[in-house]
């Protein structure tokens, strides 16, 4: 909401939400603490992507090595109803060239 008003763009968002499920969680385990809403629920729900697709949005992320929520959000911009594996490849290559564009200090 904050993103869509012009503010907190240099918060990443999906970046923040990666560390919410793959240490934040997990370590809030061990404490009886589980989030009433996940990260992958959140971007689906603000994406408008359905949950059927979440298994190949998995296996793509992994493989491209790219972030599973940037890449359902991105995917789900152009096609949220029936996004084609193609079109999550094409996304994947992009947002993996845009992160060693970054960490590499180049611009596209």
């Amino acid at each position: 909401m904050m993103r869509r008003k012009g503010e907190m763009e240099d918060i990443d968002l999906y970046g923040m939400l990666d560390f919410i499920e793959t240490r934040l969680q997990p370590a809030m385990a061990a404490h009886d603490y589980h989030n009433p809403v996940t990260p992958l629920d959140l971007t689906l729900g603000l994406s408008g992507c359905h949950s059927s697709f979440v298994k190949l949005f998995r296996q793509v992320a992994k493989e491209e090595q790219v972030n599973l929520f940037k890449l359902i959000a991105e995917v789900s911009a152009i096609d949220q109803k029936s996004p084609r594996e193609e079109l999550i490849r094409e996304i994947a290559g992009q947002l993996r060239r845009q992160d060693t564009e970054r960490i590499c200090g180049k611009t596209a």
